[in-house]
């Protein structure tokens, strides 16, 4: 149909409809949105955007079933199973197509007919198009002056047995956020006397891409400072976050919808936590532990399945580990990392004081789920977040640890970076027989290594002897690990680095305790590592020492930023590491990588109690020198004497001379 003949057509309904009064205008807008026409001219637009007409083309896009109420009771499409928003996911993807007929001598089979979309499927695109042409084109007046209305009636798209596509819900939406943002984030975040705010509707679908990212958008407004201050306090009043925790964590409502809604979780952190005025829609976290508790407790409990686990296991960690971190504008536009404001600090003491509680039925967690793999019980394993046996090409690991233990690792290891001795106190002490295992069962997981070792230092960097003993004493770290490296190598084992990382650490912490510390007392009375002592010496030392200078460095921090290298030819040429240069102990730059910078050996007690013991040595020779000479003196004078023929007593008397 050509342009022309579009037009006339056009001209034709609309004049039919002037003359005819009864005429149904469902059917008159079925064969237009049937048309070739785009439906967007000035007359058009004119006859279009009017109440009754308007909702009538929005009915095409929601395309809710027939025999239903014309405004459906949204409030009841609100709270069902989880389960009932993927089948109505799937029923509206199935309304979307249907298998093309076969033609006339050909057979009816399944195989050979091809699909295309719905004759309702197309009406409700060309509908979607003509709207959302409209709301930025023509009639502006008339959108905002019934902008509740079609608010109201496009969100029917979300009761439970329509049929309307959401990514024409979508391109109709984002027209209306971006024309009149200040009014529709203010109409659909807050709720009416008898259905709950409409923005809640969009958490039982994040498992449709165009829903989650529209929400995204939604929720950085683009707005003036009060319309977003009013924003997220309407957000937080109406509970956005327990309803949002309730698709991670709730046994019901989230049992099928976990995962979508803690990646969409974690994309909010990653596109809000920056934005401004976000600390106060985040600010709820804080307040109400009612999200945070609900994900530990589910993490603990044994009646949540491995996939909600694991979804709030992820959610936990990226909401502790975001609050403290140091968020950077890294668009390929910009050459330098330009820092940004992370609106997430502010609730990151509460959330910590409130994990740090919660630390040791974490701990359990993971004993319990160790227990559970030893005991090889199947009934248990059902959901347990541990990974059967894994092969590699050179190696195999018989209990590997799985992403969603290390997330949980993270955690711990978190709460430990700032109150280390409040979590270790409050730890069933099982737990660390654990993490010395896995060490060992892990030899190749440098992302757990790496965690054990920033454990470790945290343990060291408060001396809470009691895990030390633990560690050290009844779970025998070091002789695990001089066995350990004793028995592999390179290319048997990835901790032989650590190995020495670890037992050299202990050897210069013990240069600075006192005699009497238990650790200096322990590592004295093991015989296996005296005998390692100089293996590991020779060992690191060799590490050290190279024939080759190493290379300057530079600091790339982006590949975009031009750099000036001429500061590199007034540098001094570096030389070769040799043995002589190699130093190891307290006062090297060895040491001072390893923390020890600006650490001396004890020098306090113990050397003057070795020079008041000296002293006593030397006072005791003396004095038995002494006795010895006097009572040799003492014969040598009285034969003297008495061979001289001199006074007995003068003879005991040279002897005493000859004693001083």
């Amino acid at each position: 149909m050509m342009g022309e003949d579009v037009d006339d057509y056009e001209e034709q309904l609309l004049q039919m409809l002037e003359e005819n009064k009864d005429a149904d205008v469902k059917e008159v807008m079925q064969q237009l949105l049937d048309s070739e026409s785009s439906l967007t001219s000035r007359k058009m637009a004119e006859w279009l955007m009017k109440p009754g007409i308007v909702e009538l083309l929005i009915k095409f896009v929601t395309r809710n079933v027939p025999g239903q109420p014309s405004e459906p009771d949204l409030k009841e499409s609100l709270y069902l199973d989880s389960c009932e928003y993927f089948y109505s996911s799937e029923r509206r993807r199935e309304a979307l197509l249907e298998r093309i007929p076969p033609k006339d001598g050909e057979s009816d089979s399944e195989d050979d007919g091809g699909l295309q979309f719905t004759l309702e499927a197309k009406r409700a695109d060309k509908a979607a198009e003509v709207l959302a042409s409209h709301i930025v084109g023509f009639n502006i007046d008339f959108i905002e002056s019934n902008l509740s209305t079609i608010i109201k009636r496009l969100f029917d798209i979300f009761e439970i047995k329509a049929e309307g596509d959401f990514d024409n819900f979508c391109k109709i939406f984002e027209n209306l956020l971006t024309k009149f943002s200040g009014r529709v984030v203010s109409l659909f975040s807050q709720p009416s006397s008898e259905t709950p705010a409409l923005i809640l509707h969009f958490l039982n679908y994040l498992h449709d891409p165009s829903i989650s990212e529209s929400l995204i958008l939604i929720l950085k407004p683009m707005l003036p400072e009060q319309f977003v201050v009013n924003f997220y306090n309407n957000l937080n009043a109406i509970g956005f976050w327990q309803f949002l925790g309730q698709k991670i964590y709730d046994l019901r409502l989230g049992r099928n919808s976990c995962e979508e809604a803690a990646d969409f979780f974690l994309k909010l952190l990653d596109s809000v936590g920056s934005s401004s005025h976000a600390d106060i829609f985040f600010s709820q976290l804080g307040r109400d532990h009612t999200f945070v508790n609900g994900l530990v407790d589910a993490i603990i409990s044994p009646d949540f399945s491995k996939e909600q686990q694991i979804a709030c296991i992820h959610s936990l960690r990226a909401l502790l580990l975001k609050s403290g971190e140091q968020l950077y504008d890294q668009s390929l536009e910009l050459y330098t990392q330009t820092p940004l404001p992370n609106m997430l600090k502010g609730i990151r003491s509460s959330i910590h004081n409130l994990l740090i509680t919660k630390s040791a039925e974490l701990s359990t967690k993971i004993l319990r789920e160790v227990q559970n793999r030893d005991s090889n019980n199947s009934a248990v394993e059902v959901n347990s977040l541990n990974q059967g046996e894994r092969r590699y090409s050179t190696y195999s690991v018989k209990h590997p640890i799985s992403m969603s233990m290390m997330s949980l690792l993270d955690v711990i290891l978190e709460l430990t970076e700032e109150n280390p001795e409040r979590v270790f106190n409050s730890w069933n002490n099982q737990i660390w027989r654990v993490f010395v295992n896995w060490c060992f069962e892990n030899s190749w997981n440098n992302i757990y290594h790496s965690f054990f070792w920033k454990m470790f230092l945290n343990v060291f960097k408060v001396s809470h002897e009691e895990s030390m003993k633990l560690i050290l004493s009844k779970y025998k770290l070091v002789t695990k690990l001089i066995d350990h490296y004793s028995t592999t190598r390179q290319f048997t084992s990835g901790f032989r680095g650590y190995s020495l990382k670890i037992a050299n650490y202990l050897r210069l912490y013990a240069d600075t305790l006192p005699p009497q510390s238990f650790l200096r007392n322990f590592l004295n009375s093991h015989e296996s590592y005296r005998k390692f002592l100089p293996v590991l010496r020779e060992e690191t030392i060799f590490l050290l020492v190279t024939d080759y200078p190493p290379p300057l460095h530079i600091n790339l921090i982006n590949p975009f930023l031009q750099h000036d290298f001429s500061s590199m030819t007034n540098q001094k040429p570096m030389k070769p590491v040799t043995r002589d240069d190699a130093k190891i102990d307290l006062g090297s730059k060895y040491a001072d990588q390893l923390g020890f910078a600006g650490k001396q050996p004890f020098v306090g007690v113990e050397k003057k109690v070795k020079k008041r013991n000296n002293n006593n040595n030397n006072n005791n020779n003396n004095n038995n020198n002494n006795n010895t000479q006097m009572n040799g003196g003492e014969s040598r004078g009285r034969g003297r004497g008495r061979g001289r023929g001199g006074r007995g007593r003068g003879g005991r008397g040279g002897g005493q001379t000859n004693g001083n």
